[in-house]
């Protein structure tokens, strides 16, 4: 049984795909957790 070429392109592409925007949407999600984390927290001076 072999794969088409043009079914394999279209799995990768896909692939990086979901992959690209998953990791854009953590991303985004992670850096507001980080800022609301940072806004609640208050800076305490080193030393």
């Amino acid at each position: 049984m072999s794969i088409r070429p043009l079914f394999h392109r279209s799995r990768v592409r896909l692939a990086l795909w979901y992959s690209l925007v998953m990791g854009g949407i953590l991303s985004l999600s992670a850096y507001g957790v980080y800022l609301q984390c940072k806004k609640r927290t208050p800076a305490t001076p080193l030393g």
